[in-house]
């Protein structure tokens, strides 16, 4: 005999599965005194190097942790939701010259939007402003400015990732020139 009601349905054995949390092989300094975690690698590095660099990190430094804080080996730890940890690879490269070859000017399109994209998150004037020049310097901000550059463009970036970054990171001052050259590759292209 039915009774018209349908059978309470079973609860579904979920088990969520939280990735796995790493610790970069690059940057997991036994002298570092903060942990950055992002997704799920972890940084350990230096309050310092962080606050020398960064205002915003600066005005959290300077804040008292609360009583209930994790730590991790006497860390503490400040997880950095919405960011790539690649990117912060990136940007650990840029902040620590001695610990890679990374080189501003020989930046991959990939290290160099990461530099802009968190240099300006994270209020990181100085090295936003090697970035910057890093891409004005593969196209520069005025026409001017392009004839006299002896390498022309690029330095191994395509200018549709120079304009790729530029409208990513807010650096529009590139783009006059960037769609020039860009429209003229076409042009050229068709003939």
């Amino acid at each position: 005999m039915s009774t018209g009601r349908r059978p309470a349905k079973r609860a579904r054995d979920q088990v969520s599965e939280a990735p796995e949390i790493t610790r970069s092989p690059d940057y997991w300094l036994e002298d570092g005194s903060i942990v950055l975690q992002v997704e799920s690698t972890q940084f350990r590095i230096a309050k310092t190097t962080l606050a020398k660099h960064s205002a915003v990190f600066q005005t959290m430094l300077s804040l008292p942790l609360p009583g209930d804080e994790p730590l991790i080996e006497g860390c503490p730890v400040v997880v950095l939701s919405g960011d790539s940890a690649v990117d912060w690879k990136h940007l650990l490269d840029v902040m620590h010259p001695k610990r890679s070859a990374f080189l501003p000017e020989h930046a991959s399109a990939d290290q160099l939007r990461a530099v802009l994209q968190l240099s300006k998150k994270y209020e990181m004037s100085e090295l936003r402003q090697s970035a910057v020049e890093v891409l004005r310097s593969d196209c520069p901000a005025t026409f001017d400015a392009y004839d006299k550059s002896p390498d022309g463009t690029g330095r191994g970036r395509s200018l549709r990732d120079i304009v790729a970054i530029a409208r990513a990171t807010g650096v529009y001052s590139a783009l006059p020139v960037a769609f020039y050259l860009f429209s003229m590759s076409f042009t050229l292209e068709a003939r």
